[in-house]
């Protein structure tokens, strides 16, 4: 099911399944208690990011391809950073330069598996850690690579979280397990103009 938080005509926030004709079933509930669907149907008027999250956190370099992109190697342990929630952006909407990116060409964006957790984890063993996940989305990693790199202090977060630099999908996924497993593919889309 390819859920959707959306504005209908009336201008109320919905959830619903995508129904890919710009209209979507309506779904009864809340996202971590449960929803339901219904017979009703509205009139997607806007895509919305599809969930307002808590924490936005972040592994850096994470792929080999792109830490040799970067000039360096994949890290031995991950590289964590954090995007604050005003950095979170909608499908479709603007993403706001600010005025302290005057360093030339610096804005950058990576396309990004967004993995949602869904319930409270600390020390979760490996085996158990898909029990957590509430659901995927694909997200856009904007950077300010001056001030990620340069401008910050050796800290990301500086050229990463800046107002609308986090734009979420159109939608996203409840698969589970299905989406990640050995040597399975996935594939994620990213454009800025």
């Amino acid at each position: 099911m390819r859920i959707v938080r959306f504005i209908d005509p009336q201008g109320s926030v919905r959830l619903g399944e995508d129904q890919g004709d710009g209209s979507a079933r309506l779904l009864a509930g809340s996202l971590f208690a449960g929803l339901t669907a219904t017979d009703s149907t509205a009139t997607i008027s806007r895509r919305l990011a599809p969930l307002e999250p808590v924490n936005i956190l972040c592994i850096g370099k994470n792929y080999s391809d792109h830490a040799k992109e970067m000039g360096s190697e994949a890290p031995e342990l991950p590289i964590v950073f954090m995007k604050p929630t005003s950095a979170l952006n909608h499908p479709g909407a603007p993403i706001p330069i600010p005025a302290a990116c005057d360093h030339g060409p610096e804005v950058d964006y990576e396309a990004e598996l967004a993995v949602v957790i869904g319930k409270a984890a600390r020390d979760v063993p490996r085996d158990r850690a898909l029990d957590h996940v509430f659901g995927y989305t694909c997200a856009n990693d904007i950077s300010a690579r001056w001030w990620q790199k340069e401008g910050s202090g050796g800290q990301w977060i500086r050229g990463k979280s800046f107002d609308g630099f986090c734009p979420w999908g159109r939608s996203w996924s409840r698969q589970r397990r299905s989406l990640i497993r050995k040597n399975s593919r996935c594939a994620c889309g990213s454009m800025a103009n």
